[in-house]
């Protein structure tokens, strides 16, 4: 079964609750904001340079607008990133057995390798766990507000053998563990995922959500 179409933690027909709905609401206004920003300044920016607008320095004023929608749109680029369901592993297509499971459970999975030349030695598969919980930060004019942060609460990994096109996975869930929750300040979410280990820089994977019952 595909991911929630809104919210790709959520496997599809789970309801996402508050916090999940306005972190979505805030990037989508992020991006809304910033990507309009970066269209404004590649415009004028090019207006400046083209000689329809001018100035005392008409260049050095195009010059900086156009480096400022640079920084808008790589900007909104991140942000849409950070919402969009994770990917870059397109030789590798990843089933799970379920979408629904009790902890104690055991968790399979297929991972079919469809490329093996572009299979990195490292990649693997995995159960994880993450924790989405809200933090008051500084807003920068003396006050707070709310942000969201993550964390791995628990995973477990095994190697993907390069020189088997199709293999089978299964990780036991803990009895004791956590459970999939949808709240207003703390969120839990499951995960089946393969990822490519890269250091100081985002892992490429395909991730399936799974939801886990207490």
């Amino acid at each position: 079964m595909p991911s929630h179409p809104r919210h790709p933690h959520l496997p599809q027909g789970r309801t996402p609750g508050r916090q999940s709905e306005r972190n979505r609401s805030g990037r989508r206004f992020g991006i809304v904001v910033l990507g309009g920003l970066a269209a404004a300044g590649f415009v004028v920016g090019a207006l400046f340079l083209a000689g329809a607008i001018e100035n005392d320095d008409p260049s050095t004023t195009g010059v900086i607008l156009l480096a400022l929608a640079v920084v808008f749109a790589l900007l909104t680029l991140l942000i849409w990133r950070m919402g969009a369901r994770a990917g870059g592993l397109g030789h590798v297509t990843l089933t799970p057995a379920a979408t629904e499971y009790s902890r104690g459970e055991r968790v399979q999975a297929r991972v079919q390798v469809r490329d093996a030349t572009r299979l990195d030695a490292e990649t693997e598969a995995g159960l994880v766990c993450m924790e989405y919980y809200d933090v008051r930060v500084s807003n920068g004019k003396g006050g707070s507000q709310r942000s969201t942060s993550e964390a791995v609460v628990w995973e477990s990994w095994q190697p993907i053998d390069p020189a088997q096109p199709v293999q089978e996975f299964a990780f036991d869930l803990p009895a004791g563990g956590p459970y999939s929750h949808e709240g207003d300040a703390l969120s839990l979410a499951w995960k089946l995922s393969v990822r490519e280990p890269r250091r100081a820089r985002r892992d490429p994977r395909a991730d399936e959500p799974v939801w886990v019952y207490p």
